[in-house]
């Protein structure tokens, strides 16, 4: 299997993998700490499975505020429009995180959605004979950030390119798990706070 990071140097620092990695431990040091912090969550028998989805909130969230210099992103519907994704850009390179769980229970691949399918249009083929293969050119890209664990600290970070069927991972490369700072978490818990507490507010008003 080829490494993903050699294709995603076309586009990103050093600095970046870094940056990413924080970014997703903050998101999982933030998550636990609210996952312990209240009782229904973290202690009552149906608020315990609600990690998976928490974590990946925070994740996105650390990684949108993580600071990587000319990162853009969006948030778009799926194709059933009942939940919604992040998508991150940078240099013609898009990227999108994902929990694949952890220990046992862990996948190898994220799971098959049409928005990875049209994300990985953007690549070229590895083999001129075999459309199935994605690979990553010099001018646009796509690859998945695999996060994985239910603690404070993520189980593993990965970079992969799937195949443009999502079948098959043809290139990856792990991160190395470089934890934030407490500042850049309690950053991440207050701005994500106060945006909810908006939202919160927003709705209010409209119901009065």
């Amino acid at each position: 299997m080829k490494k993903a990071k050699p294709l995603i140097d076309e586009f990103f620092l050093e600095e970046d993998y870094e940056a990413l990695s924080k970014g997703v431990c903050a998101g999982f040091a933030s998550c636990y700490k609210l996952m312990k912090s209240n009782t229904a969550l973290g202690n009552f028998q149906t608020g315990v499975p609600q990690w998976s989805h928490l974590v990946r909130t925070y994740v996105e969230f650390g990684i949108a505020n993580s600071g990587i210099e000319k990162m853009a992103y969006e948030f778009r519907p799926n194709a059933a429009r009942n939940c919604w994704h992040a998508r991150f850009y940078k240099n013609g390179l898009a990227w999108t995180s994902h929990f694949v769980g952890g220990a046992s229970n862990k996948r190898s691949v994220a799971r098959k959605a049409i928005y990875k399918s049209e994300l990985s249009n953007r690549t070229l083929s590895l083999f001129p004979d075999d459309d199935n293969q994605a690979d990553i050119s010099q001018k646009l890209g796509y690859f998945q950030l695999l996060h994985a664990g239910y603690s404070k600290i993520p189980e593993s970070i990965t970079l992969v390119i799937q195949s443009r069927d999502q079948r098959t991972i043809v290139a990856a490369s792990p991160l190395p798990i470089i934890s934030s700072s407490i500042a850049m978490v309690e950053e991440v818990e207050e701005i994500m706070n106060i945006q909810l507490l908006d939202i919160y507010e927003k709705d209010e008003n409209e119901g009065k």
